[in-house]
């Protein structure tokens, strides 16, 4: 039988999965960083995980699902997902199977500013203006600045003028200046399934 983690359990991905794997035939196992996430009903065991930056995230988690026999690890989180991936190789030494996306996707959609560049290979006039901190030049059009690795829209700022980046809390070079979309209504999140044989989205 195959014993499956799912980590950050609290989240509404965590449990779109949790409620798919259900179905089967699978234990299923679940972990998050708070105490009592939305999710821990549906696993048959939980614990609180470290934050993914912590030092000991890996040995801890690899300690755990040897504890628990897990087979297969779905993590869920970005920042789990890639230090994760940077750990690959422990996991599977130790017959756990990661089931995430390549490395090569990794290090393009874990980073804004590769996104932007891959993009604009296929479509170059239909992705918003981006600059490294150091390329912005203002012109009296409102830009976001934001962290080339974060997501739920956090450490971003809507800026008009050069003067407005001043005083970041994090340093130039994580940063990426980015035209402002302001139509809420024309942006979109889709999710997207692809295999060797097949391309899904929703």
């Amino acid at each position: 039988m195959r014993k499956i983690l799912v980590t950050a359990i609290g989240g509404n991905v965590a449990n779109g999965i949790l409620k798919i794997l259900s179905e089967g035939n699978d234990e299923i196992y679940g972990c998050d960083i708070n105490e009592f996430p939305v999710g821990m009903d549906k696993v048959k065991v939980f614990w609180r995980s470290d934050l993914a930056v912590s030092p000991e995230y890996i040995q801890n988690l690899l300690s755990k699902c040897q504890c628990y026999g897990i087979t297969h690890i779905i993590p869920v989180n970005e920042s789990e997902i890639k230090v994760i991936s940077d750990n690959i190789d422990l996991f599977e030494s130790n017959n756990i199977k990661l089931i995430m996306q390549d490395k090569s996707v990794l290090d393009i959609c874990l980073d804004k500013l590769n996104t932007m560049k891959y993009l604009d290979k296929f479509v170059p006039d239909n992705i918003p203006q981006t600059f490294t901190f150091d390329e912005f030049s203002d012109n009296g059009e409102t830009y976001i600045a934001k962290l080339r690795n974060s997501c739920g829209s956090k450490f971003i700022k809507n800026i008009v003028t050069r003067g407005e980046l001043e005083n970041l809390p994090y340093s130039n070079d994580e940063y990426i200046i980015q035209e402002y979309l302001a139509d809420s209504e024309e942006e979109y999140t889709i999710g997207l399934f692809a295999s060797k044989d097949e391309v899904n989205t929703i």
